[in-house]
């Protein structure tokens, strides 16, 4: 049996045929209903995940972009003179709280809490 997957309808025909040998012991009367409801229900769920998949893959190159051009902005920030990094920093040379070691009040709460 050879199936193209790629293809919508073989899909959904190789689909409906498993489910009719999976449901032939229910009865006939619920059958064709329960097949219809199954492949709804299978056909939303497969759209719901294709969208979450793009969204995914779409968010995905977006942050690999920016990962990107922030690393080609850092690497051409490095070959800038000191002075202009000054001017592109506010003007100040002096390291911040996180560049010396110190610790923010909620760094030493959390430190505190968790040495408990």
């Amino acid at each position: 049996m050879n199936i193209n997957f790629e293809n919508k309808e073989s899909r959904v025909a190789y689909l409906s045929e498993r489910f009719t040998d999976l449901l032939d012991g229910v009865n006939e009367s619920y059958g064709q209903a329960l097949i219809d409801e199954l492949m709804n229900r299978l056909s939303q769920t497969i759209s719901d995940y294709d969208e979450e998949v793009e969204t995914l893959m779409t968010e995905l190159k977006g942050n690999s972009k920016k990962r990107v051009e922030l690393l080609h902005s850092i690497m051409s920030s490095e070959n800038l003179p000191e002075k202009e990094i000054s001017n592109s920093n506010g003007g100040s040379l002096e390291p911040t709280s996180e560049e010396t070691g110190e610790l923010s009040d909620w760094e030493k709460r959390l430190e505190a809490l968790d040495n408990k």
